[in-house]
């Protein structure tokens, strides 16, 4: 059945819903913009829900990347060396930072720090560790191309370039935990899971611009925080595939900032831009195979852009719903993790069925002083070819009013064509959020995948 012909079929199906829907208007819509979340089930596992309970935050963070030589007990001895970091990073694999041609990368220092020192080398990236937790800080000399992940719709030059890359692993068991630019911002502040084989991608090609291509939904509305779960239809098989290239496909939730365009690059040479935090899923290439991973990533007013990895996780079986939420510090009592300074926001990814987790903070210190105009969902594609990703459903759609920071079910369809249907990206609500009692289910996809 086409996508046409089950919108088709939902639709008439909606009629008498519309109807009784009407005669009762005035105390659904109050219903529903006073209620909080609640605890709904999907494929009969009970989800938590925005972050209401305390809970024990998994430790297993980052990618795999350096392979340790010994394994320590001791939280003060690494588990490598430098001269294992240096044969990784002039030998693996780095598609997010590429020297121009011509240029050699240059490892300028490798520090074995703690973790609070190194989100001070890292201009108040923090890379998610207990803040006595041993990290290696490693200074790279470019220049680079970098590979920048944006906001939906805002202005970027095809081909950003840094000359000064920070990247933090964890000491003890090698994972790759962020990277960030460095460079002077202008005018401001200073700035184990193994490859998962997936099915080739299919032979299509398309264009977008610059390199990017859209499936999302905005609400331009203030918010202290968003929720969704990023669900796909069990038990059946989800291909999530990265392309061809430096490409790479995600599902992502936004939190924007629109009201600080000369004070937000990714880096110093790119346009002005909107400033962000965002969280979800991403399929790109490791080492020459497809994996797919949580990360968060934020480009706060007067810093420069940086990304944040967490456990890779099985779209195809094991896995099959992964909850997101970010929220603004200090609205979330039983977040004990998260700071509760009022310039910095949070973030938690939770994969249901193998209990994976990530939790980060953006603007360590107090440094993000983001005023959220409004927040997006949906689908981003980076590159020119070969991608995949069957549909996948953001469900349970909430947002945090901030008011009272009550947590309440989405009931509106947002702005469905400003970002939506950048081909070969389909996107579709299935239903709308005013014929749903848990905010609605929109969907995306890529042409050729299943769709």
């Amino acid at each position: 059945m086409t996508r046409f012909m089950r919108i088709l079929l939902g639709s008439l199906a909606l009629i008498g819903l519309i109807a009784a829907t009407l005669a009762q208007a005035t105390g659904v819509q109050a219903a529903r913009g006073d209620a909080k979340s609640g605890q709904p089930s999907f494929h009969g596992h009970t989800l938590r829900g925005p972050l209401g309970v305390s809970h024990t935050v998994s430790k297993d963070v980052g990618i795999p990347a350096i392979h340790p030589r010994t394994v320590s007990s001791s939280p003060t001895t690494p588990s490598f060396t430098a001269e294992d970091v240096q044969a990784y990073l002039l030998t693996a694999s780095q598609p997010d930072i590429t020297p121009v041609q011509g240029a050699h990368l240059s490892i300028e220092r490798v520090l074995f720090v703690s973790d609070s020192e190194a989100t001070q080398l890292m201009q108040g990236e923090d890379p998610g560790l207990p803040d006595d937790a041993q990290v290696c800080f490693v200074q790279l000399k470019g220049p680079f191309h970098v590979r920048v992940d944006q906001a939906p719709g805002t202005r970027a030059s095809t081909d950003p370039i840094a000359t000064e890359v920070g990247v933090v692993f964890d000491a003890h068991t090698g994972n790759l935990l962020e990277w960030g630019i460095l460079d002077s911002f202008p005018g401001s502040s200073p700035s184990q899971a193994k490859p998962l084989a997936q099915s080739p991608a299919p032979s299509i090609s398309y264009s977008c611009s610059p390199n990017r291509c859209w499936g999302v939904n905005y609400w331009p509305n203030a918010v202290n925080g968003a929720y969704t779960l990023l669900n796909w239809p069990y038990p059946d098989v989800t291909r999530f595939y990265y392309g061809t290239g430096t490409a790479f496909v995600q599902n992502t939730i936004w939190l924007v900032d629109e009201t600080e365009p000369n004070n937000c690059y990714a880096d110093p040479r790119d346009l002005p831009s909107d400033c962000w935090v965002e969280a979800g899923l991403r399929a790109y290439e490791e080492n020459g195979s497809n994996v797919t991973g949580l990360f968060w990533a934020d480009l706060r007013p007067g810093y420069n852009y940086a990304d944040h990895y967490g456990p890779l996780v099985n779209t195809l079986n094991s896995t099959w719903g992964i909850e997101i939420q970010i929220f603004k510090a200090g609205t979330v009592p039983a977040a004990g993790w998260c700071p509760t300074a009022s310039y910095t926001w949070c973030v938690d990814l939770y994969s249901d069925g193998d209990g994976q987790e990530m939790t980060g903070t953006s603007g360590a210190g107090h440094t993000n002083r983001m005023k959220v105009s409004g927040y997006r969902e949906g689908l981003e594609l980076f590159g020119s070819s070969g991608a995949v990703a069957d549909p996948m459903q953001f469900d349970v759609n909430q947002w945090e009013s901030t008011s009272d920071n009550s947590w309440k079910f989405q009931d509106n369809v947002g702005t469905i064509g400003k970002y939506m249907s950048n081909p070969p990206v389909e996107d579709y609500w299935d239903p709308e959020p005013p014929f749903s009692t848990s905010g609605g289910t929109w969907v995306t996809c890529i042409t050729g995948a299943g769709c």
